[in-house]
């Protein structure tokens, strides 16, 4: 991936309740994510099975998956990008002193607060952040 030659280090963050509200298993979101991080050369990915009120340091919109990231990879927060399609992602990455992305591909609901950027297809991250 051309982000990865560039040096860049991919991390997925995920909310993953449905796996404690017992809709999906852990074992099916775990394989998701195997795949997620073979074909897109990812770096680390950090998730969180449990519903918000169980884990309200780490459940976007809060940092802590993101600050978990810093400290594995040796990430300067300042000089990263936070990019996702929901208002968790752009508040999750604000509260980690992350640059924000938003993709707009759907208006899926309201964002809370204004990202720094804005791009309607992933395509568009590479001339932005490049």
């Amino acid at each position: 991936m051309e982000l990865k030659s560039r040096g860049f280090k991919l991390v997925l963050v995920t909310n993953q309740p449905d796996v404690s509200s017992g809709i999906v298993t852990k074992f099916f979101v775990d394989n998701i994510n195997n795949f997620l991080k073979v074909h897109l050369d990812l770096d680390l990915i950090k998730v969180v099975y449990e519903v918000e009120e169980n884990d309200l340091k780490r459940y976007k919109p809060a940092p802590g998956m993101i600050l978990e990231a810093a400290v594995e990879l040796d990430l300067d927060l300042k000089n990263s990008f936070m990019v996702g399609d929901r208002w968790r992602d752009i508040e999750a990455g604000k509260n980690a002193g992350c640059t924000t992305i938003l993709i707009k591909s759907q208006d899926i609901e309201a964002i809370r607060q204004k990202p720094d950027f804005e791009i309607h297809e992933l395509s568009e991250l590479l001339q932005l952040i490049y």
